[in-house]
């Protein structure tokens, strides 16, 4: 365990408290963690009840999610004490060992979309799995990963909020003036429990993905005896594959820039080598449609001090879509201008432009205006305005119906974002 976490459960010990096997002192146990939790953060996710005959590893889990209301309980009786203590409870970590008819009866009472993650090194008993139902959400293995387990609970935490969402719509008057604030926040913090379920399913999706990839070049380059049409059935496998994986790899890119989890890291860059290596690395795709790609740099074209990737994964999405949505013939100019305060960038193209509507759209995610003009995540655009924030500039539009589309951002040399915001806030 992390020395962190370890100063951290200390703080929660009840002064002068001890735990050892008998009921008396589990339960004197159980109810100082509780009362050690119970001014934490306001309830915008549901309490959380952690039940296991370990205290260490409860003290452990009190601190990790501190940023939770979170009460503890070395015991069914404790656990029980501490669900009617606080009815509010809808989220059930626990030993399933501990858990009987009566703890999940009670538990789903007070909160029927409540959700539950067991952790248990052994196989969960079939009268515990059918007293609890659906309300099931994960079961993890011992031992079980912090990293793991913190996206399972937050997992959880996004289907608790779901599930209570899907009942209160079965009635819910238009909102007045005076909950109308009330009621935004709260389709905002659904929004986000959204964006994190997008999110985790993407994650899950990876590596089996990477799999059918691994054996699908396997195959095609060690197996002799294939035929033509096995080949052309493993390329479109592929093919496919690698489609859905770019979007995985988008979705976790874009929530990672959200979330505060991305990094500049920042080194000398030359602006014009930044320019004509995203432009090269579309090259193949201009020349299958018949674009025209130019550079032009003003300016000082010195070195400045950027996270060059980043800077030319934004370049990459705003010229690819440029490609993309042209002409045969036409073509997509990209500028730079170099200063010391403030760098410029500019591509523009000779493409069909958008309307009004579309043009108030188009940082959205998943939003595809033109599904013809080739595959694609509908990220791009929002990525490359998450990567331009995160250098301390901005990025713009101008453009109108059949006269092209001008994407405009600025980057800071030097520039720092702010420290990232913890996972569990």
């Amino acid at each position: 365990m992390p020395k962190p976490a370890r100063n951290a459960l200390r703080a929660t010990m009840h002064p002068g408290s001890a735990v050892a096997d008998d009921g008396s002192e589990r339960a004197a146990h159980d109810s100082s963690v509780r009362e050690a939790n119970r001014e934490m953060s306001p309830a915008a996710t549901p309490r959380l009840l952690c039940v296991d005959p370990d205290p260490t590893l409860l003290r452990y889990l009190v601190s990790l999610f501190k940023g939770l209301l979170c009460s503890a309980a070395t015991s069914t009786a404790g656990a029980l004490d501490a669900l009617r203590e606080y009815p509010d409870t809808g989220l059930l970590l626990a030993d399933p060992q501990l858990a009987t008819r009566q703890l999940i009866g009670e538990f789903l009472a007070h909160q029927p979309q409540g959700v539950i993650v067991w952790m248990s090194q052994h196989d969960v008993s079939a009268e515990v799995e059918a007293a609890a139902g659906d309300a099931v959400f994960r079961t993890l293995q011992r031992p079980v990963r912090e990293a793991d387990l913190v996206q399972t609970v937050r997992q959880a935490i996004a289907v608790h909020a779901l599930r209570r969402e899907a009942v209160s719509h079965a009635d819910v008057p238009p909102p007045d003036a005076q909950n109308w604030a009330s009621r935004v926040g709260q389709l905002t913090d659904l929004n986000r429990l959204k964006d994190d379920l997008v999110m985790i399913v993407a994650h899950d999706i990876r590596a089996p993905l990477s799999v059918i990839l691994g054996y699908c070049d396997i195959l095609v380059n060690t197996e002799p005896t294939l035929s033509e049409s096995g080949r052309e059935i493993l390329d479109r496998i592929g093919h496919s594959a690698n489609r859905l994986l770019m979007l995985v790899n988008n979705v976790l890119n874009l929530s990672a820039i959200e979330e505060g989890r991305v990094e500049l890291n920042l080194a000398p860059t030359r602006l014009s080598t930044v320019v004509t290596e995203a432009i090269d690395s579309l090259a193949g795709m201009a020349r299958e449609r018949q674009v025209d790609c130019r550079a032009e740099i003003r300016g000082d074209d010195g070195t400045y001090e950027l996270d060059a990737v980043k800077v030319a994964q934004i370049l990459q999405n705003l010229i690819s879509n440029a490609i993309k949505f042209n002409r045969p013939g036409g073509t997509v100019e990209v500028r730079a201008h170099g200063a010391p305060e403030e760098i410029a960038f500019e591509v523009r193209d000779t493409g069909p432009g958008m309307t009004p509507e579309q043009a108030t759209r188009a940082f959205d995610k998943f939003i595809r205006f033109n599904s013809g003009a080739g595959t694609g995540s509908g990220l791009g655009l929002a990525i490359a305005r998450g990567l331009t924030a995160l250098q301390g500039g901005t990025i713009t539009l101008d453009t109108h119906p059949g006269k092209g589309a001008t994407f405009r951002f600025t980057v800071k040399p030097g520039y720092r974002a702010a420290a990232a915001r913890p996972l569990l806030d």
